[in-house]
């Protein structure tokens, strides 16, 4: 709501007095032309009030024009962002043509570009300005009356015309899914309209000038709502931290600002991310509801980390495993295991390196845990017998934010971004999130043969150095499944004259080049000299592409590492094999599954393809951190065909960017089983809303569908809505027995629900966003099933899948139920 209204006219309809004495019908006519005569003057007040409001937007040295009107009285202006849309300031004419004409230097305050809509501020002026209020679309009708206000016959001979009022009516009323997105008019506005307001027969703007085809007499505004949604959005401004390590207190502050009203309070709160696991919330402080600050520590602080993972050296080799995260005494300090970068044994003493500061030097190696865990095995170890201890903790090497602003308990804008860390903080992280380097004795030479984990798709060539790879010759690992795994694969590869491109990645190596541009592969390409001068760069299949600054000689052998540790991977480069040096490279990517989204566990090796000799090569591999894997045995959906070993449905299923499947409303998806009825189970999901979807549903019985002309309540099932049929659980028994739950679900992320059978009793459930228990989760029980849906029978009683959405993750536990 503005801090200045305009003078609202208001239009007072008389009864009519209805008699047949002749006497009382002079009276009454007599009163009709008293009132008309009185009001005529409000529709001649609507016209001064709109005229003197409206003003000429001169842009460009006078080379384009359009209109604006007064929302303040302190001189704030609207018109269209594309009447500004090449610049940031203009200069805005009032009651242009007339004596009181009068001119003002305008900068523009804000814009935006999908509502068409800026708003223009007026400099150096202490003048009061005639506003227009902005009105209500509600009442209005097609073929109501409405007047619009502009300067169509602006130009450069005539700079200062006067102000042009068309009368016209509303036509049409156009909505988007129930809601009013345009208003068109049966006028015939030139550009110069653009931006004018158009005001209902209370004065009061229902449309700002939108666009219209010179000569078709109709021209569309945008309506009012949108242009209330587009004033009352505050203005809110990030002050970062400078971040110099990422394990010390730092301090964000942010304005919120309304763009008129200096009274509004909100509040505001901080979402943090910086590895896979960090999900931090913080309200921010505030005294005044427009200043605030939130102090936190950028990356996770470690006493909130449950794991850490670590790679011991012995003398008889290596053993990798989790450890749990605990605080050991360093000398004088308490310091938690994933705020370590590693534990050296030197000559007479420990080294312990804390993140991102030096090492402090202790006698005896601090007490550690003497349980890890690899697996499901838990190992005894004497990890006081290690030579060395590295500390492998996950980090972004950036920490992602959101700023969350609110007024009255409801969100009104998200602001995200991210906070750069120095170099040396990057440098700790990444050394921390790394494994240490094996010694190339470990790579398995390839000029006597393949080692056992490549395997070749055609006849291997054989060279001198190792084997050639080619157009029609690629080696891929055995391994298929390399997404649910962390690991390290290395290469040696070197050039002959006449190589063009060798190719490293990750996935399907032939989706490189299909051209429906799916992402399935992540991979580097390594220049030859001979195309493109050592250039190097990491893509994915449908683009994406990352280059290197540096470019590599091709003489040589050079390294080539792709690691994989939790969601993360990185490609790393050491030209001619030398060791750490100033010209390794390097390419971080956080989230692969978002880099490369149809990236598949099932269909996941490392390829080696191209133009090139590989001389040697290694695989390590290594279970995922517990703390990246999902607490349950959920299968992932990637295809129909993941569905085969419990399920079948009707559908064309469609595979989807985010890793699941689109289920439409062709028909459910069905267990093959159908004595469900007679078993206890838990059939849980995980799923998300696209803008057109209605809901997404689970249940037991014939269908999810309440049309059946029997009426037979053969079916109990849960229906999850979208916002658009309600946002709520519905639980139905065939066609009758509604139940609903309390709540809406959101419509964006992944929403988890649940239907759970215990004997007679089952359970539905809702965890909207899938942020496990909170106060948003939902639930509903049904006492005795049978009496529910007493046609529901064991013979009958298949599980279902159905609706329209998208099913990301499904599982089903049978029997013993606890």
């Amino acid at each position: 709501m503005l801090k200045e209204l305009a003078i609202m006219i208001s239009c007072q309809k008389q009864r009519a007095v209805r008699t047949r004495s002749p006497w009382f019908c002079l009276v009454a006519l007599f009163g009709v032309l008293i009132q008309r005569t009185a009001n005529s003057q409000q529709p001649t007040d609507r016209i001064d009030i709109g005229k003197r409001a409206t003003a000429l937007v001169v842009v460009a040295n006078g080379r384009g024009f359009g209109s604006a009107f007064c929302i303040s009285k302190s001189g704030y202006f609207l018109t269209n962002n594309h009447v500004v849309r090449r610049t940031d300031d203009c200069v805005i004419v009032t009651e242009p043509g007339e004596a009181t004409q009068r001119e003002f230097n305008a900068v523009v305050v804000r814009r935006d570009e999908d509502a068409d809509l800026a708003v223009l501020r007026l400099l150096d002026t202490d003048a009061e300005f005639t506003p227009l209020a902005i009105g209500d679309t509600d009442p209005l009708r097609e073929t109501d009356q409405v007047v619009t206000f502009g300067y169509p016959l602006a130009n450069r001979s005539q700079p200062s015309p006067n102000i042009t009022v068309i009368v016209g009516r509303i036509t049409s009323l156009r909505k988007a899914e129930g809601v009013l997105d345009s208003i068109q008019l049966d006028v015939d506005l030139k550009p110069g309209n653009f931006g004018g307001p158009v005001i209902d027969e209370n004065g009061a703007v229902v449309g700002v000038v939108r666009a219209g085809r010179f000569g078709s007499g109709t021209v569309t505004a945008i309506p009012a709502p949108l242009v209330k949604d587009f004033l009352t959005a505050p203005d809110v401004k990030i002050v970062p931290p400078e971040i110099v390590n990422a394990k010390e207190m730092v301090e964000m502050r942010v304005e919120v600002r309304d763009l008129i009203s200096e009274n509004q309070r909100y509040s505001a709160s901080l979402r943090l991310k910086s590895s896979p696991s960090d999900q931090r919330i913080i309200l921010m402080e505030t005294n005044d509801g427009q200043n605030f600050r939130a102090t936190f520590v950028p990356q996770i602080p470690g006493e909130q980390v449950e794991s850490v993972r670590i790679v011991a050296k012995f003398d008889e080799g290596e053993i990798k495993c989790l450890l749990t995260n605990e605080a050991i005494q360093v000398a004088e300090r308490w310091i938690f295991l994933a705020d370590l970068q590693r534990i050296e044994k030197t000559d007479s003493a420990f080294l312990v390196t804390h993140f991102a500061q030096e090492g402090i030097e202790v006698r005896d190696l601090p007490e550690l845990p003497i349980t890890g865990s690899l697996g499901v095995t838990n190992l005894l170890v004497d990890f006081q017998a290690a030579d060395s201890i590295q500390f492998r903790n996950e980090f972004f090497d950036a920490v992602e934010y959101e700023v969350v602003v609110s007024q009255d308990e409801t969100e009104i804008c998200q602001i995200p971004g991210q906070l750069e860390l120095d170099e040396k903080t990057k440098q700790s992280i990444a050394e921390a999130g790394t494994s240490e380097m094996i010694e190339i004795k470990e790579l398995q030479p390839l000029r006597d043969g393949l080692p056992d984990f490549l395997v070749p798709t055609a006849p291997v060539q054989q060279s001198d150095l190792g084997i050639r790879v080619g157009k029609n010759l690629e080696l891929q690992t055995k391994h298929q499944r390399l997404l649910e795994h962390d690991f390290v694969f290395e290469a040696l590869l070197t050039f002959e004259r006449g190589d063009t491109i060798a190719v490293i990645g990750l996935g399907n190596c032939r989706a490189s080049g299909i051209s429906c541009g799916l992402k399935e592969a992540v991979y580097l390409r390594f220049h030859s000299p001979w195309l493109g001068d050592g250039l190097i760069d990491v893509r994915h299949s449908g683009g994406g592409v990352s280059h290197f600054d540096e470019k590599v000689n091709w003489e040589g052998t050079h390294l080539v590492r792709i690691s994989k540790t939790g969601s993360a991977v990185r490609f790393y480069i050491d030209p001619d094999h030398d060791g750490p040096s100033s010209d390794d490279l390097e390419v971080y990517i956080p989230d692969i599954q978002k880099y490369a989204p149809f990236l598949r566990a099932g269909n996941c090796p490392i390829f080696l393809t191209g133009s090139g000799t590989i001389v040697a090569a290694r695989l390590e591999m290594y279970p995922i951190n517990s703390s990246n894997v999902v607490d349950s045995p959920m299968q992932y959906v990637d295809s129909s065909g993941s569905l085969d070993r419990f399920a079948v449905g009707n559908n064309t299923f469609q595979r989807i960017a985010h890793g699941g499947i689109r289920v439409m409303s062709g028909g459910p998806i069905r267990t093959r089983d159908r004595d469900y009825l007679d078993r206890d189970f838990i059939l849980e999901v995980l799923m998300a809303f696209q803008p057109d979807d209605d809901f997404m549903g689970i249940g037991i019985g014939r269908d999810m569908e309440s049309s059946h002309s029997s009426g037979s309540k053969e079916s109990v099932y849960l229906r999850v809505n979208t916002l658009k049929l309600g946002g709520e659980g519905v639980v139905q028994g065939g066609t009758s027995g509604v139940s609903r739950m309390s709540g809406k679900i959101p419509a964006n992320g992944t929403h988890r629900i649940r239907m759970i059978k215990k004997g007679a009793t089952v359970t539905f459930q809702i965890d909207p966003e899938d942020d496990g228990p909170s106060d948003d989760d939902m639930e509903i029980t049904i006492p005795n099933i049978r009496e529910y849906a007493p046609f529901l029978h064991g013979k009958n009683s298949n599980l279902l899948i159905g609706g329209k959405a998208d099913l990301l993750e499904v599982r089903l536990i049978e029997d013993e139920i606890d």
